[in-house]
């Protein structure tokens, strides 16, 4: 941890704390399960809670820092058969760290774009989706706001790894209950008819027969 305190903050989820590079970069180190732990009771708003509602919120951060490392380590292995643009150029280092391009989110290019360029962001954030099924890489989460970007060739990519898995069985399932629509991104959406759009559009591009067409399992 004492490199990443070298360098600016400039935000964390639940598996890193990311920080600015100053290069056109981030660095990205995993949280210990400690710090996963009180994010996760920061986003709950717990307060006061019952050991058993404590003993859940310790056993999903360390499910989230095992899930997490490993899709890292795979991605890490196999760099040379991934269009590495599609997750930032991500470099790999010791204990799970990388750095990654630094990108605007899709929450943030939302806020000052208008209705006609947002809507056309969240078509290409599918499309995006479906390119990474071509490497056996399924979006699990689709919290697209935060964990979603556009580089500086206009691209939108994906800047968070641990929300990936490699099992198609759990994309086919996430197809038919429309996982998407429980995503915090989606819920918060306050520009309701952004929002009917987008929920038109995943459901017309994520379709189990699109699913079968393009995912290889390249990795």
């Amino acid at each position: 941890m004492q490199m990443g305190l070298k360098f600016n903050k400039i935000g964390d989820g639940l598996q890193y704390n990311v920080y600015d590079l100053k290069n056109g970069r981030v660095l990205k180190i995993p949280k210990t399960t400690r710090e996963r732990i009180a994010t996760l009771k920061r986003w709950q708003g717990m307060k006061r809670h019952s050991k058993s509602d404590l003993d859940r919120t310790v056993k999903r951060a360390k499910k989230a820092g095992k899930l997490t490392n490993n899709v890292a380590k795979k991605i890490a292995q196999r760099l040379n058969a991934i269009d590495g643009e599609l997750f930032g150029n991500p470099e790999f280092s010791q204990r799970a760290m990388y750095t990654q391009d630094k990108v605007m989110t899709l929450g943030e290019y939302i806020l000052h774009h208008n209705s006609g360029q947002n809507r056309r962001i969240l078509h290409r954030y599918a499309k995006s989706i479906i390119r990474a099924w071509e490497y056996g890489l399924g979006e699990t989460v689709f919290n697209f706001s935060i964990n979603s970007g556009i580089n500086k060739k206009g691209k939108v990519i994906f800047i968070d790894l641990g929300e990936f898995t490699f099992n198609k069985a759990r994309i086919r399932r996430i197809i038919n209950t429309r996982r998407w629509l429980k995503s915090w991104s989606f819920t918060s959406m306050t520009d309701l008819k952004l929002k009917k759009h987008y929920q038109k559009v995943m459901e017309k591009e994520l379709t189990l027969e699109t699913l079968e067409k393009n995912w290889k399992n390249k990795l």
